[in-house]
C-alpha cells in the first residue's frame, strides 16, 4: 500500500475528503460508489465498487451464449474493463482497460449500433477491426449505467442485425436485473 502523508478530518456527518490527486491516481470519478470495510487492524479500507462483480460467474456464461448463440465476439464490460469475453479475438480485449470514448459511450441511455466508418475503439491498446459493426448496449442498474455488452458483428442483413441489436439489449437488460 503507498502511503501519501495526506490527513483529513472527518466532518459532523461522519464524511471524508478523498484528495483529488488520490482520486485522479486510482480513477475514482465524481458519483463513483466506494465499497468500505473494516480492517483487523482498525483500518478502513475503501474500494472502488463495480456492481458486476455481484454476479461472479454468471458474467462469463452470459458472454458464452452470446457468442454461441450469435457467433460473433461477444464482451461484457463494466465501467473500467473488459470483464469477459468471447469468440475468436476474445484474447485481445478480456481484462484490458476501455478506452475514454467507449467509457463515454457506456453512459448512454440507448443502445448503439455503428458501422465500419463509425468505430468506437474499446481498449486502449488494442486496435482490432475484425469486424464491420459494433453493437453496444449500456447495461443499467438502478438508473445508473454500469457497463455495457458488446457485439462485434460481420457485415449481416437487416433482419439479422436487428436480432443481434435485441439480443444484445435482452442479455443487457437481464444482467441490470439480476444483479443484487
Amino acid at each position: 500500500m503507498k502511503i501519501t502523508g495526506i490527513t483529513r478530518r472527518i466532518d459532523g456527518l461522519g464524511r471524508i475528503v478523498i484528495p483529488k490527486e488520490l482520486r485522479r491516481s486510482l480513477r475514482i470519478e465524481e458519483y463513483d460508489t466506494m465499497e468500505i470495510n473494516g480492517g483487523p487492524d482498525g483500518s478502513i479500507i475503501l474500494k472502488k465498487y463495480y456492481p458486476l462483480s455481484s454476479l461472479g460467474n454468471y458474467i462469463p456464461e452470459f458472454v458464452n451464449t452470446l457468442y454461441w448463440a450469435l457467433g460473433c465476439d461477444s464482451l461484457i464490460c463494466d465501467k473500467d474493463t473488459v470483464i469477459a469475453s468471447s469468440g475468436p479475438n476474445s484474447r485481445y480485449y478480456n481484462d484490458k482497460k476501455l478506452h475514454q470514448d467507449i467509457k463515454e459511450t457506456i453512459n448512454h441511455v440507448n443502445i448503439i449500433c455503428l458501422d465500419d466508418n463509425q468505430h468506437i475503439n474499446i481498449t486502449s491498446d488494442i486496435n482490432q477491426k475484425n469486424y464491420k459493426t459494433q453493437v453496444i448496449a449500456p447495461i443499467h442498474h438502478n438508473g445508473n449505467s454500469i457497463g455495457a455488452v458488446i457485439l462485434l458483428l460481420q457485415p449481416l442483413d437487416s433482419k439479422s442485425l436487428n436480432l443481434n441489436i435485441k439480443f444484445a439489449e435482452t442479455i443487457a437488460h437481464l444482467i441490470g436485473q439480476t444483479i443484487h
